[in-house]
Formats: structure tokens, sequence, C-alpha cells
């Protein structure tokens, strides 16, 4: 592809003559030709037409939360997310209802269809995912935590 498939004007500066073909007129041989209306042989305007394509994505995460509490009852994620797994957005929601005892999650591929994820369940019952994986029961392990003292 050359530069000159997207000129869609040529003007000279001096005169601001149009040149009957922009694309013709902006090759890197026809440039320096004289203007047929003045003959300035420097000074031209190239106006060039490029476009690119853009797709908006939504994602929205909100927490409700009552006044004097730490944390919120009630907790949504839903829109579209950047999986790294995959290299694409997938479309995800979530909800945290702590009033209600409830978790729901679910991860869709939009591009096969495919459900990766699908859980509805008590929260209470909720275990080992996320940060949950890294905190520590009350019970003891068997192995002693105090062993370096």
């Amino acid at each position: 592809m050359s530069e000159s498939e997207h000129v869609t004007a040529v003007r000279c500066d001096e005169c601001e003559y149009e040149f009957p073909d922009p694309q013709q007129a902006a090759t890197p041989e026809r440039q320096r030709d004289p203007c047929p209306k003045c003959g300035a042989t420097i000074g031209r305007h190239v106006f060039v037409a490029a476009s690119d394509a853009m797709q908006a994505r939504e994602y929205v995460r909100t927490k409700g939360k009552r006044p004097g509490e730490k944390k919120p009852y009630i907790e949504i994620q839903a829109g579209e997310q950047l999986s790294v797994a995959k290299g694409r957005f997938i479309e995800k929601y979530q909800r945290i209802d702590r009033d209600r005892d409830e978790y729901e999650k679910s991860v869709t591929d939009p591009a096969t269809g495919e459900v990766m994820r699908s859980v509805s369940e008590p929260l209470t019952s909720h275990r080992g995912y996320g940060t949950a994986k890294f905190k520590h029961t009350d019970e003891p392990s068997g192995e002693g935590d105090d062993a370096a003292t």
C-alpha cells in the first residue's frame, strides 16, 4: 500500500489551487511539479484521511454499605474483563450478598459461548477462592507454628 492511497486532496500553498488527482500529485516524483495556476514548485498542503476501529467495553463494580459498618452488605461486579489466560475479553457477573448469605458468579467466553465458571451457593459455604485461600483457620494444623521459638 503506497502512502498516496489515503490522500484526499493536495493544494498549492501560494494560490490554493486544488490538484484534480490528489493521489498522483502526492507521489514523490510529482511533488516538485510546478503548480498549473501560479507555477510554484514548493509549498503544498497534502490532506490525508486516516481511520481506525475502536470498541468500548464496560465493567462496573459497586458496593453497598450502611453507615457505621465496615464491610459492604452487597458487592456486584459485571461486564467485560480482560482474561490474561485467554488473551481476550470475557463476560463476568459476580454478586456477594451478605444480608441474604448468597454468592453468585458466572464467567463466560463470548467468543465461544463456553461457560468457564458458574457458581451459586450460600456465601458461608464459599471457601478457598481468591484471598480466602491465604487466610488461616482457627483449627491447629498439628504442625508446630512455634517450632522456631
